[in-house]
């Protein structure tokens, strides 16, 4: 029986509420209940998929150029937002350190194993030469 939880349908309307949050700011930026809303959801967001801080900071760059002299409000609203998620590092944390003996099993990848990965996306490739997909990837990567 596999146990483990994966939220993935609750990311995408967690997504989409944080960036209708995003444009309401746009919108009237001098409403504070729009930033507080804003905040919450991103609270939420990173609590379901922690990848989503990527989001978040394209928000905060985005709210940045967009409303200048906006960022002013940001290291309080971060503050709060970071003291909501700090619980959540709390529970990672063991008393042993962090929780690397779950993973430690898993070695670190070779450079050619995120070409690979990247290839594996479309389907595997059956013999490829690795040079051959790196001398193919190269130029696109540059």
């Amino acid at each position: 029986m596999n146990q483990e939880a994966r939220p993935y349908a609750l990311i995408a309307p967690l997504a989409a509420l944080n960036l209708v949050c995003v444009f309401r700011i746009f919108e009237h930026p001098d409403r504070v209940g729009r930033l507080a809303g804003w905040a919450a959801s991103c609270v939420l967001l990173l609590y379901s998929q922690y990848l989503a801080g990527l989001i978040v900071v394209a928000e905060v760059i985005f709210l940045v150029v967009a409303l200048p002299g906006y960022y002013r409000r940001f290291p309080a609203v971060g503050a709060l937002s970071v003291m909501s998620v700090a619980p959540w590092f709390l529970a990672a944390r063991q008393d042993d350190g962090w929780m690397l003996h779950e993973i430690d099993w898993i070695g670190a990848p070779a450079y050619i194993d995120f070409a690979w990965y990247y290839v594996g996306i479309f389907g595997d490739v059956v013999r490829l030469p690795a040079m051959t997909l790196v001398l193919l990837l190269g130029p696109i990567s540059a």
